[in-house]
């Protein structure tokens, strides 16, 4: 059995942290590495989004001031993310555009994450109590590795 010590919000942090660093490894690849790591950031904002909508947004709902508010705009970002990453996928890293649209891609993301640091996190600690962070983080964890 694996023992973690880190509450929901240090995974989410990982989690941003590990695709900024994919991100600026895409921007500076080749074309030999260039596919790998852009179908890494797929799956991995893939696995961010389907956390964050089975156990964070609820909670946060449901228990923050303001809650709502951040989870639904949260939300439609992490959605449009990921939709623009399966249109970036379809494209095809060696299409034209590719790179001028992941860098839109790449920005959106930034902001995104930026506002979920901002707004959804400090929030969290705030409103919850530790053992709760540390229950959210089995279960983000529990959620992701299934999909």
């Amino acid at each position: 059995m694996t023992v973690h010590n880190d509450d929901v919000v240090d995974v989410l942090l990982g989690q941003h942290d590990r695709l900024r660093q994919r991100f600026s490894l895409l921007r500076a690849a080749g074309d030999r590495d260039k596919k790998a790591l852009f179908d890494e950031i797929v799956r991995l904002a893939h696995i961010h989004e389907v956390g964050e909508q089975a156990v964070v947004y609820q909670v946060l709902r449901d228990t923050v001031a303001g809650g709502t508010a951040i989870a639904m705009a949260c939300a439609q970002e992490e959605a449009q993310i990921v939709r623009r990453l399966a249109e970036l996928k379809d494209l095809g890293v060696g299409h034209p555009t590719f790179d001028t649209t992941l860098a839109a891609v790449h920005k959106a993301f930034l902001d995104h994450a930026g506002h979920e640091e901002r707004d959804e996190f400090p929030r969290l600690r705030q409103y919850l109590p530790k053992q709760s962070l540390y229950t959210m983080a089995n279960e983000l964890r529990d959620v992701q590795a299934m999909g």
